[in-house]
C-alpha cells in the first residue's frame, strides 16, 4: 500500500528542485508568509495548514503548474484548483496566476536579472517623470525608449525598472539582447530571463507558445535592452502582448520596432550648459556634471576650477550633451588637460576612444558606435546617411530629394528618410516647414563616409546649385510683403548658404544675390568677405555677374563709410554695365555712385548723377519707379519718394548740408 506523500515531503521535494538555492526565509520572503510558517511546514509541525491561500501563494512563488499545484494542495489537505476555483470565484484574479506548464522561476521577484547601476544617473529626472507617466497609463503596453548610440537608453531603462517595482505584482525582469545575432534567438532568452522551466505538460509547445502562457495571467514590467539589430522579432512581442494583458514591455532601440501599440519616448542628450555663466552655475550643469564625474574616475585629482569650467562647458556644448561622447572626453584628461582635449575635437572620431571595459565593445569608441548604426541601415539608407553630410544646420524634406536623392530609380528616398529618422540618427525640428538635422558627431562620421564613396565633388556641386536656386527665389521677394517669411526662411539656412559660398563657380552669383539680407539682417562685414573672396577669382565669373558683384560690394562698403572702395567698385561696376549695355544695371550704378558723391559733400555731382538715375529708371517704365502707391509697400513707397525727392532737394541745396534732406539707397530696388 503506497502512502499519500506529506506537505513536508512534497514541499521539499519542489524547493530541492529549484534550479537556485531556495531556503525558507527566501520562499518566505517572496510569498509573503512568516519564515517560521515555512519551518512548520517543513519539519511536519503543521500538516494541514488552515488556509489554502497560503498554499496557493506557495506555489505562486514556485511558479507551480496547475498539476503540480493540485499534487501540493492534496498533500496539504485541500482539494484541487478546479473546485476552488468554483468555491470561490471572486478570487479568481488575485489567487489562481498560476504559470501554467513551468516548473520554476530563477530568480526572485522583483528584481529579475536586473544589473546594479555603479553610478549615478545625472539629469534625468524629468525624463523619468514623463516616462514613469507613460508606463502607468492603462492603454500603453509598449514604450521603445530611441535615440542615437550613447544617449543612455540602458541607463534610463535600469533606473525605471528599479523605480518601477511596486507598480508590477509579478515584479520587473531585465532581459539584456545586445550580444544576440540571431532573432530566433530572442524568445529563449526571454523565457531563460523568466525562468521557464519545461515540464512533461509543455511536450510539443514552441517557445513562443511557452511564454504566451506563462505570462497570460501575470502583471509584470518586461525590459528588453538593446533591440535594434533583432527588428525580426517584433512580430513575436505582438503576439505577447496580445495575449498577455498584465503584461507591459519597455525596450531600448536606436530603430522604433514599428508595431501596434508601439510607444515611442526619445531620449533627449543632456542639458548643455551656458558659456557664459559663472563656475558654480556650470558646476551644477548635468553635461559638465558628467564630465567631471568621469574625468576623476580617470584622475582622481582632477576638479573643475575657474581656470578651466568653460573649457569644460565648451567642450560639453561641442559634443552636443550626448552622454557617451562626454564620457568618452572625460577619459582624456589622463594625458590632456580640458583646454587640449577641446583643441583636439575637431577630430573627434578619433579623439573620443578608449571608454570603459564595463561598456560594450561598441561604445568603447565613437566610432564603434557609429560603425554599429551604420551597419545596421539599409543599403539606400546608408546612401542618403553618407550624402546628408553635405549640408549644415539641417534640410528641408525639398532640400534632401533635390540635393541627396537619386531620380530615375526603384529607390524611394522617403523610405530611405524615415529609416534614417526611425534610426535616430536624424533629428526633426518642430517648426511649420519640417527641417532634420544631423548632430554634428554623426556629420563628421557621415562626411567619412562621403569622401569614401568618390561622390563629394558631385553632392557638393548639387548642394551649392540648389542654394543658388533658394537665394535666387528669395532675392526679388525680400523687396516685397512676403519680406520678413524669406528672410526666416534664409536665416534657417544660413549654415547651408555659408557652405555654398565656398564653391568658387556659385560663390560670387550666392554673394551678390544675398545684399538685402546681408543689410536688413545686418551682417555686412561677413557679406564684404564673400564679395572680396568672390572677387579675386573673376575667371570663374561672367561679366554680368561681376559686375553685379562690384555693385553690391560698393552698397555694402558705402553702409560702413568705406567710401573710397566704394566708389571705386561702384564706378567699375558702371563700367561693366555701360559696356555690356545693361540699363536697368547702369541705372543703379549710377544710384549708388549719387548717394556716395552726397556722403563726400559732393552736391552738385550728386544731383547730376540722381538725375541721370531717375530719368533712365522713368524711361525704362522701372516698376519700383512708376508702380502706384497701391502696390508696393508703404516703407518701398516711403523709399521712393525721398528718392524722388533727392533731386529736388539738391536743386535747392546750399553748402550747409542741414538744409538737405538725408538721402536714403533704396534698399528695395
Amino acid at each position: 500500500m503506497t502512502s499519500t506523500p506529506t506537505l513536508a515531503d512534497v514541499l521539499r521535494q519542489l524547493m530541492s528542485d529549484s534550479p537556485y538555492p531556495l531556503t525558507p526565509g527566501l520562499l518566505g520572503k517572496i510569498s509573503g508568509l512568516p519564515k517560521s510558517t515555512i519551518i512548520n511546514w517543513l519539519d511536519g509541525r503543521f500538516a494541514r495548514p488552515r488556509r489554502w491561500e497560503d498554499v496557493i501563494r506557495v506555489a505562486d512563488t514556485l511558479r507551480l503548474n496547475e498539476e503540480t499545484t493540485n499534487t501540493l494542495l492534496r498533500a496539504s489537505g485541500h482539494p484541487p484548483i478546479a473546485e476552488l476555483r468554483t468555491q470561490n470565484p471572486s478570487a479568481e484574479q488575485t489567487l489562481f496566476r498560476l504559470w501554467p506548464n513551468t516548473a520554476v522561476v530563477a530568480v526572485e521577484h522583483g528584481s529579475i536579472g536586473m544589473p546594479t547601476p555603479v553610478t549615478p544617473l545625472i539629469d534625468r529626472a524629468h525624463t523619468l517623470q514623463q516616462l514613469y507617466a507613460l508606463l502607468k497609463r492603462h492603454e500603453v503596453r509598449l514604450v521603445t525608449l530611441t535615440g542615437v548610440g550613447g544617449t543612455g537608453k540602458t541607463r534610463l531603462a535600469i533606473q525605471a525598472t528599479i523605480d518601477m517595482q511596486p507598480a508590477f505584482t509579478d515584479g520587473v525582469y531585465f532581459v539584456p539582447l545586445a550580444s544576440l545575432i540571431d532573432p530566433q534567438l530572442v524568445l529563449p532568452t526571454i523565457a531563460h530571463a523568466l525562468g521557464l522551466m519545461p515540464t512533461t505538460g509543455m511536450a510539443g509547445l514552441s517557445t513562443l507558445d511557452q511564454i504566451r502562457a506563462a505570462l497570460r495571467k501575470r502583471s509584470l514590467l518586461l525590459v528588453l535592452d538593446n533591440f535594434e539589430h533583432l527588428q525580426a522579432a517584433s512580430p513575436d512581442i505582438t503576439t505577447l502582448l496580445a495575449e498577455s494583458p498584465g503584461v507591459t514591455v519597455l525596450v531600448t532601440s536606436r530603430v522604433r520596432l514599428h508595431i501596434d501599440g508601439e510607444h515611442v519616448f526619445e531620449v533627449p542628450p543632456l542639458t548643455i550648459p551656458p558659456l557664459s555663466a559663472d563656475m558654480n552655475t556650470l558646476s551644477q550643469n548635468p553635461a559638465v556634471a558628467l564630465f567631471v564625474q568621469r574625468a576623476r574616475a580617470a584622475d582622481p585629482d582632477f576638479a573643475i576650477s575657474s581656470s578651466n569650467a568653460r573649457v569644460i562647458a565648451e567642450i560639453c556644448t561641442k559634443l552636443e550633451g550626448q552622454p557617451l561622447s562626454i564620457e568618452l572626453a572625460a577619459a582624456r584628461v589622463k594625458l590632456l588637460t580640458p583646454n587640449g582635449v577641446l583643441a583636439r575635437l575637431g577630430n573627434r572620431l578619433n579623439l573620443l576612444r578608449w571608454g570603459s571595459h564595463s561598456l560594450l565593445q561598441r561604445h568603447r569608441t565613437l566610432r564603434e558606435m557609429l560603425d554599429w548604426s551604420y551597419a545596421l541601415l539599409t543599403p539606400a539608407a546608408q546612401l542618403l546617411f553618407r550624402r546628408l553630410a553635405v549640408f549644415m544646420g539641417g534640410c528641408t524634406v525639398d532640400a534632401i530629394e533635390t540635393v541627396a536623392g537619386w531620380p530615375g530609380t526603384d529607390t524611394d528616398t522617403l523610405d530611405a528618410l524615415m529609416v534614417l529618422t526611425d534610426s535616430s540618427l536624424l533629428q526633426t525640428s518642430t517648426q511649420e516647414e519640417p527641417r532634420y538635422v544631423m548632430l554634428e558627431t554623426r556629420r563628421e562620421y557621415a562626411a567619412e563616409k562621403l569622401h569614401g564613396s568618390g561622390e563629394g565633388n558631385l553632392l557638393r556641386q548639387r548642394h551649392a546649385t540648389y542654394y543658388l536656386q533658394l537665394v535666387g527665389t528669395a532675392e526679388p521677394l525680400l523687396a516685397g510683403p512676403e519680406q520678413l517669411n524669406w528672410l526666416m526662411r534664409l536665416d534657417m539656412e544660413q549654415d547651408n548658404i555659408r557652405a555654398a559660398l565656398g564653391d568658387a563657380q556659385t560663390a560670387g552669383r550666392l554673394a551678390a544675390g544675398l545684399r538685402l539680407y546681408w543689410i536688413t539682417r545686418g551682417y555686412l562685414e561677413e557679406g564684404r568677405r564673400w564679395l572680396t573672396l568672390a572677387l579675386a577669382l573673376p575667371e570663374h565669373i561672367p561679366e554680368p555677374v561681376y559686375a553685379k558683384i562690384l555693385l553690391v560690394s560698393g552698397r555694402l562698403a558705402r553702409q560702413q563709410s568705406d567710401l573710397a572702395l566704394a566708389e571705386a567698385h561702384a564706378s567699375e561696376s558702371l563700367e561693366h554695365y555701360r559696356r555690356l549695355g545693361d540699363q536697368h544695371g547702369i541705372a543703379s550704378a549710377l544710384g549708388i555712385l549719387g548717394v556716395i558723391a552726397y556722403d563726400q559733400g559732393l552736391f552738385e555731382r550728386a544731383r547730376s548723377i540722381h538725375e541721370e538715375s531717375l530719368n533712365l529708371r522713368q524711361t525704362l517704365g522701372d516698376g519700383w519707379v512708376s508702380r502706384p502707391h497701391s502696390q508696393i509697400s508703404a516703407k518701398s513707397y516711403a523709399i521712393r519718394v525721398i528718392w524722388q525727392a533727392r533731386v529736388c532737394c539738391m536743386r535747392r541745396a546750399s553748402a550747409t548740408s542741414a538744409n538737405l534732406v538725408m538721402p536714403m539707397e533704396p534698399l528695395w530696388h
